[in-house]
């Protein structure tokens, strides 16, 4: 009987690390600007990324974008790590606290340059989802998160490790 309990908490354990579940809002410290990485386009390019102005040329500045694994490299290359998803959804929970979301998410780098605001894209974070073939993203224009296979190119930003 003991074994069978045991095996159970073990499961609920991994099941929840999987799923995300072993994190909160509450428990995650808000992030400073000075806090951000922006790798540099030769880490990028020199670990399977690529640079990109993004949609229609319009995002503020150059943005490396890579799959999962890549970005994680790259960041570490850069002297950082990704946010994890909680971290993401600290920022713009922030933001949306600021009395000017737009202003906010676009001084985080999230954003397009001048008053147009129709980024609909996601940014890795680094907390997995569905057995490691997923990965969780923000989209910081729906508010909102997502996930979507590991393989795919999306941008990411970094955050000094240790922060």
């Amino acid at each position: 009987m003991k074994s069978k309990l045991l095996i159970l908490a073990v499961f609920g354990v991994v099941l929840g690390v999987v799923l995300g579940g072993c994190s909160s809002h509450a428990k995650v410290k808000p992030i400073s600007d000075s806090q951000w990485i922006t790798p540099n386009s030769k880490i990028c390019k020199a670990n399977g990324g690529v640079m990109s102005k993004g949609i229609n040329k319009a995002i503020a500045k150059e943005t490396c974008r890579a799959n999962w694994a890549d970005a994680q490299k790259i960041c570490s290359l850069s002297g950082g790590r990704l946010l994890t998803i909680y971290e993401l959804e600290k920022v713009v929970s922030d933001c949306e606290d600021s009395g000017n979301y737009k202003s906010c998410i676009l001084r985080k780098g999230f954003g397009l340059k001048g008053n147009l605001f129709i980024l609909s894209g996601g940014y890795w974070s680094s907390t997995s989802y569905g057995w490691g073939t997923k990965a969780y993203r923000i989209y910081p224009y729906y508010h909102k998160k997502g996930y979507e296979s590991i393989r795919g190119r999306s941008p990411f930003y970094c955050i000094r490790d240790g922060q």
